[in-house]
């Protein structure tokens, strides 16, 4: 089965080193840019690239250590909204 435009849109961003991140729990999927991805999208892009199949075991984290922020209990917006408040502060506005 072959990719998907959206799964080589992801395979793209990993390879240009895109940061991303789970936000609300893990339940939402979201790049540095504000693009929200599919779970499952996302696991098929990163097994893609890494040439695994579905039985493998490792982790996001394993796989994409240099673009996986990590898991957050927060929403993605809160998280731009931290950003744009800490920026103004440091005076990056």
């Amino acid at each position: 089965m072959g990719l998907t435009a959206q799964q080589n849109k992801i395979i793209d961003n990993l390879r240009k080193g895109m940061k991303f991140g789970m936000y609300d729990g893990g339940k939402n999927c979201y790049f540095e840019d504000g693009k929200r991805v599919d779970y499952k999208d996302l696991w098929e892009a990163i097994r893609a690239i890494n040439n695994l199949d579905r039985t493998h075991n490792k982790t996001i984290g394993e796989l994409c250590p240099d673009n996986y922020l990590g898991t957050f209990p927060y929403k993605f917006r809160n998280l731009n909204w931290k950003k744009r408040v800490l920026s103004m502060f440091s005076g990056n506005n």
